[in-house]
């Protein structure tokens, strides 16, 4: 049983795991070119350096049953998601869906879901992206990829091993007050039993609507 220093020359494996699990992770990614070709390879335009490309803006929320997000490319609306919480991502993070209690990890997890749902318009070019929503410690998760809690942390490391993927960073973070966040909060609320019959917002009725991919084990990095 363990207790007290371990032998000459050995540490407990518990206390770095994760760290290395972390590290020996993103290396591996970056030698492995088929896998993750943004990992040895980055291309800065000159329009990048100019600021000259797109404006595009993520807005999300989350709610006791789903998650929601809006993607906006020059100040249009081009794409949303409305997307239930399943057991699969009870099982991963230890948390229920209903109770407020996973509030902070659905919060974090939605911006997990819509940067991995709409990668392909900012993991791979040079726009000027703002990711904004009303729960400030998921905001702070993104711009420090550290989190409190085991839910929210644990998906801190996978958003730190796909923004390493990417050639930039988001630009700007901001805290969007939850009554202006009308839109995102509505999608999340799609499966919330309180709000049913639920429609679907007038202004998205012509907006393509993204399908994020099924959350089970093969969907996250780590492992």
């Amino acid at each position: 049983e363990r207790g007290g220093a371990p032998p000459p020359g050995c540490i407990w494996t518990k206390q770095i795991a994760r760290a290395v699990q972390w590290m020996r992770t993103f290396i591996c990614r970056g030698r492995n070119a088929q896998r993750s070709a943004a990992g040895i390879t980055r291309v800065w335009l000159l329009e990048a350096y100019l600021g000259r490309g797109p404006k595009m803006s993520i807005t999300f929320d989350a709610s006791p049953f789903g998650l929601g997000a809006v993607l906006q490319i020059d100040g249009r609306i081009v794409r949303y998601f409305a997307n239930k919480l399943m057991p699969c991502d009870e099982a991963r993070y230890g948390r229920v869906t209903g109770p407020c209690e996973g509030q902070q990890t659905w919060e974090a997890l939605c911006i997990l879901v819509a940067l991995r749902c709409w990668s392909k318009f900012w993991q791979s070019s040079r726009i000027r992206l703002l990711v904004r929503g009303d729960n400030v410690a998921a905001l702070q998760m993104l711009l420090s990829l550290k989190a409190k809690g085991t839910g929210p942390a644990s998906i801190a490391r996978e958003l730190a091993i796909d923004l390493g993927d990417g050639t930039f960073r988001p630009d700007i973070i901001a805290h969007l007050p939850g009554v202006a966040n009308v839109l995102a909060d509505e999608c999340s609320r799609k499966f919330d039993p309180a709000h049913q019959p639920w429609q679907i917002p007038r202004v998205l009725r012509q907006v393509q609507e993204d399908f994020p991919v099924i959350r089970d084990a093969n969907c996250y990095i780590i492992k």
